[in-house]
Parts: structure tokens; sequence; C-alpha cells
């Protein structure tokens, strides 16, 4: 099976606007795709290690807020806010930071980076 360049730049401007790489073997005719990780959500995780997912940090706290088990949790301990990638893995905010550099989501510039210690908020993406 042949390639026409154009089906190839179909795939390839498909595939760049779906944020992947792509690596083409002219020969054997392989697509390897590679999606890279990004942010998805903001996302607090409990002492017990449950997660709570929201748009924002504020709306997992109004959801925490809901849950009878966790109602005095906020109040009595520090809880860890972070992000969850789209490989569903929580990071913390330092982490979160250079996943969302890497992946091009910032909405924001380097002065106001330093000024928040190198760490992400859910206001630098949405």
């Amino acid at each position: 099976m042949y390639w026409t360049s154009a089906s190839v730049l179909v795939i390839l401007l498909a595939l760049y606007l779906a944020v992947v790489d792509l690596t083409v073997y002219r020969k054997k005719t392989v697509i390897k795709i590679i999606m890279k990780n990004q942010i998805i959500c903001s996302a607090i995780k409990m002492p017990d290690g449950y997660i709570v997912r929201g748009h924002r940090h504020n709306d997992c706290f109004h959801t925490i807020a809901g849950i009878p088990k966790y109602k005095e949790a906020r109040k009595e301990e520090r809880l860890e806010q972070g992000f969850m990638t789209s490989e569903n893995k929580f990071v913390d905010r330092k982490e979160a930071i250079i996943i969302a550099v890497n992946g091009g989501q910032l909405n924001i510039n380097m002065d106001n980076l330093i000024e928040q210690n190198l760490r992400l908020y859910s206001e630098n993406l949405w």
C-alpha cells in the first residue's frame, strides 16, 4: 500500500491537532502515535487517598463539602492540591507545571510563573 502525499498531510494535520507526535517509517508503512501527557483537571487528594476532581480547586472543595465522610477533613488537615493528567495520574502543583509546559497548555508568561514559585494553578490553564 502506498501513501499519497495528500493523505499523509491530512493524517499529519489531524494528529497535530489532536496533540500527538507522529513517526512514519516509509518502507514498512508503520505509524507510531505517542500521546503527550497533559493536565486534564484540578484535583485534591484526601488523607485516605481518595481523589476529588473538578474544573478548579474551588469546585473540588464544594464537592468535598457535600461528602459527609470528608466534611471535617477540610478544616482539620491540609489537603494536597494538585491536578490529574491524561494518564490518570495525580500530580502536585510543581510536577503539574512541568507537564503543562511540555504539553503547551500554559496561558501565562514566565514572570507570573516565577512569582508563583513555579507551581501550577488552574487559572494558568483555563
